[in-house]
């Protein structure tokens, strides 16, 4: 179970990363270029603390649609599958951070951290 501590660190990497966002580079071919604020807090994500190395992806939209009443497991898991996604489709972190669920759900974390 992650710690109020836990969520603030995790809300400051975020801001730096969403601050980031004006320095990515993409590319025409190839790789997205992230910059180090953005690596840095997706890897935040993989961490014990922040992970679910066994979550389903197919709970995945489920658990952001009941974020309100997410637990723990269910915000390690969201987590977990806004770090993976990138694997899938180049610029997800981008849209991600864009979008706001990370805030959302950092919100939540907040609010049922220890």
């Amino acid at each position: 179970m992650f710690t109020k501590a836990d969520v603030e660190d995790l809300k400051i990497e975020y801001d730096h990363a969403v601050n980031a966002l004006a320095d990515v580079i993409v590319p025409k071919r190839g790789t997205i270029n992230y910059p180090p604020n953005i690596v840095e807090f997706m890897a935040k994500l993989l961490t014990p603390v922040w992970s679910n190395p066994s979550y389903d992806p197919g709970e995945t939209q489920h658990y952001i649609n009941h974020l309100e009443s997410a637990d723990d497991i269910a915000i390690r898991s969201i987590l977990t599958h806004i770090n993976i996604v990138e694997r899938f489709s180049d610029g997800m972190w981008i849209d991600v951070l864009k979008q706001g669920l990370v805030e959302r759900v950092l919100e939540r974390a907040e609010q049922i951290a220890r």
